[in-house]
């Protein structure tokens, strides 16, 4: 199982962490951090920490929006670090994606995860079918 780090200003990660919860049950391997919030001041130091108490695992750290401040900063250990894949434009499919993908080639599931990601956003007033025909899961 890979090890996956959200981090977004404030609270959007915490959302994303209940809703996976609520869907798939406790993950071990989630971390949702909630940048610039009274109780995350410094989301560099908690990212580093988690990253060294999982033992420089492949890491997969989403973030909220490419250019901004978590995104930036967060890229800086790109250089710092081997084992970390940082994919920006976090959403709900792309979490769980990778929670329920087996472990293979990092540039794969990066690959698969980003792919599965944009399947899930769809204009609904441009679909034929009406929203009753879908199945819910």
């Amino acid at each position: 199982m890979p090890l996956v780090i959200v981090v977004t200003h404030s609270w959007m990660s915490e959302g994303i962490n209940q809703t996976v919860k609520y869907i798939m049950g406790e993950q071990e391997n989630l971390y949702c951090i909630s940048a610039y919030t009274d109780e995350t001041m410094d989301f560099m130091d908690d990212v580093r920490k988690i990253i060294f108490q999982n033992n420089n695992q492949n890491c997969f750290i989403l973030t909220d929006i490419f250019g901004g401040s978590v995104n930036t900063k967060l890229a800086s250990f790109l250089s710092e670090f081997d084992n970390i894949h940082l994919i920006t434009g976090v959403n709900l499919p792309m979490v769980i994606q990778l929670l329920l993908t087996n472990y293979d080639e990092a540039e794969d599931i990066v690959g698969k995860t980003i792919f599965e990601a944009k399947k899930g956003i769809i204009y609904m007033n441009e679909r034929s079918q009406s929203i009753d025909e879908f199945d819910e899961f």
